[in-house]
């Protein structure tokens, strides 16, 4: 019996052990901020220890300035032992640069790691954070550390900034380039944080509404707290902050009836130094009725329209000049108390249910869904046939038709519309590779993609330029076959003395230069800014994986098309 007892709280000694491990273990996120603390401690460490080294470089090349001189004052005279040891000190000196160089270079490896992390990770954390926290989620949203994190990396990036200016004015100065290449970067470091690191600290709230944040009443003062998270001395004093309403929000020239606001008071404000460099802003607003029209009627209610205040300032600090700024969540404006609550639903609706932009993944499967549905709908049989050459990008319809004849012409799938489309390059008389405007499905809905390849004609031109489908099929044998019979009379229409119209698709030659994206993309043929595209969408072997997974995937729906049929 004493044996059991003692087996039970050898147990449960062991379960209590257990679990106090557990609840002293840090959590992901403490694990994560620990990990960016240290490297922030790290890189203040190394760039101390930089800092130490340039001195011991300071006074070595003191010495040889005094050298130097001695050498310069005897007029050639100096004998062959003083030369020497000037030469070997100007070596130790160039030898102890290069070293210094190379550690300035690693430092900078882990502040760009540091960077990416706050500007990236932290930052977006805190502001989703936030967000949750003004609905009423208890959530930590606290800048302290990401105050110190910002102020103590852009310290020790002006830091080296001063170390390289050092180096770069030093009597022996053989690596002017070098040192002007790393100064770049650290400047585009220290830009990049200084322009993530403006903040709203207290979104924008009533005083007699401390519960129900982004919801703001006509000619009603609302406070909002801004926070610029580099806190250095340099700073203080001299940062005006601007505030604009609405300033890129697009309804107001979408919608019709889009109210339109104003601030009622000064718009401009210096931050301070009140435990850190803050803007503490009471704002009111007033409809501007001068911009809307009367007639205009605004399809959604005044409690759904969302608006924002965008706050930015001009910065001009140690060697950068650049804008900084940062906006507040969309928040809704009322007239009346009574409309509140409406505008509070509002607010929830939108930070619980509004999707979150896509990522470029997504992006993807988007844009792969629309050629699905325009091969389903009207394209199947030219894709069965391997008339569509399918995902290819511009640059690699080029190179295929660089040196084919006049002509020669291959349809590719267009990046440009996310719904799908398809277009085509050819070779014109001048040996230069031309593309249309891509056919979309409510085009090819009209007239069929073949019918548009037998009738098109380039401007100020008689004949078809496109002659063989690439690599060298005549147009007629490749694409007869879908051609629709233009002059046959239905049954049972009656017969009229008009000529039956046709329409001819038409194009400019050469076609219109298209936007220069990123390399990493496939050329846009037309501009599309409502679409994220990933990067690469196709990497090398990607295009035979997808013409392979198009094939697949219509194969499978032609299959349970017929399966269905049966029952």
């Amino acid at each position: 019996m004493a044996l059991k007892l003692f087996e039970c709280l050898q147990g449960e000694k062991n379960i209590l052990d257990l679990c106090a491990v557990i609840q002293h273990s840090p959590s992901p996120t403490e694990q994560t901020q620990t990990d960016l603390d240290l490297k922030v401690i790290e890189l203040q460490n190394q760039t101390e220890k930089i800092e130490e080294e340039i001195k011991a470089l300071e006074k070595v090349e003191s010495i040889y300035t005094t050298w130097e001189s001695e050498v310069q004052q005897m007029n050639g005279l100096a004998n062959s032992q003083i030369q020497e040891k000037c030469r070997n000190q100007a070596n130790c000196i160039k030898t102890k640069k290069m070293e210094v160089i190379s550690l300035i270079s690693g430092l900078l490896e882990l502040a760009a790691v540091i960077v990416k992390l706050l500007v990236s990770e932290e930052l977006p954390e805190w502001k989703c954070k936030q967000q949750m926290s003004c609905i009423g989620k208890p959530v930590n949203t606290s800048l302290e550390l990401l105050e110190k994190w910002f102020s103590c990396v852009a310290e020790s990036l002006l830091q080296i900034l001063q170390q390289l200016k050092k180096l770069q004015i030093s009597p022996v100065s053989d690596l002017p380039e070098v040192i002007q290449q790393i100064s770049s970067f650290t400047t585009s470091l220290l830009k990049t944080l200084m322009e993530n690191a403006l903040v709203v600290e207290k979104q924008p709230v009533m005083y007699n509404q401390p519960h129900r944040p982004l919801v703001v009443r006509t000619n009603v003062l609302f406070s909002v707290k801004l926070r610029f998270l580099v806190n250095l001395q340099n700073l203080q004093y001299g940062c005006w902050i601007k505030a604009e309403f609405d300033k890129d929000v697009e309804e107001i020239k979408t919608i019709p009836g889009y109210r339109q606001f104003q601030f009622t008071a000064k718009d401009t404000k210096v931050m301070e130094q009140n435990e850190g460099l803050v803007a503490d802003w009471d704002l009111s607003v007033k409809e501007n009725k001068a911009k809307r029209k009367r007639s205009n009627e605004s399809p959604i209610l005044v409690t759904e329209e969302l608006h924002m205040i965008t706050f930015s300032a001009d910065l001009k600090f140690a060697c950068l000049d650049c804008q900084v700024k940062t906006n507040t969540l969309p928040l809704t404006i009322v007239s009346t108390t009574s409309q509140i609550p409406s505008a509070w639903a509002s607010v929830l609706w939108y930070n619980l249910y509004c999707p979150a932009p896509l990522t470029k993944e997504e992006g993807l499967w988007f844009w792969i869904d629309g050629i699905l549905d325009l091969i389903e709908n009207h394209l199947k049989k030219l894709w069965r046939d391997g008339r569509i050459m399918g995902f290819v990008n511009k640059k690699k319809a080029c190179d295929l038709l660089q040196n084919k004849q006049s002509g020669n012409f291959l349809l590719r799938f267009s990046e440009s519309n996310k719904e799908g489309a398809i277009t085509f390059s050819w070779v014109h008389k001048t040996k230069k590779v031309h593309a249309i405007d891509p056919f979309t499905k409510d085009e090819l809905k009209q007239k069929s993609l073949a019918d548009n390849i037998k009738t098109f004609r380039a401007k100020n031109g008689t004949d078809n330029p496109l002659l063989y489908l690439y690599p060298d099929i005549p147009k007629d044998n490749a694409f007869g076959r879908y051609y629709s019979n233009m002059n046959e009379v239905p049954i049972n229409q009656p017969v009229t003395p008009y000529v039956k119209k046709t329409y001819v698709c038409e194009a400019d030659c050469p076609s219109p230069r298209s936007s220069s994206p990123p390399q990493i993309l496939m050329d846009m043929d037309q501009d599309w800014r409502d679409i994220r595209t990933p990067s690469p969408m196709l990497s090398p072997g990607t295009s035979e994986q997808l013409n392979d997974l198009m094939s697949d995937v219509l194969i499978y729906t032609e299959h349970n098309n017929n399966e269905e049929g049966r029952y």
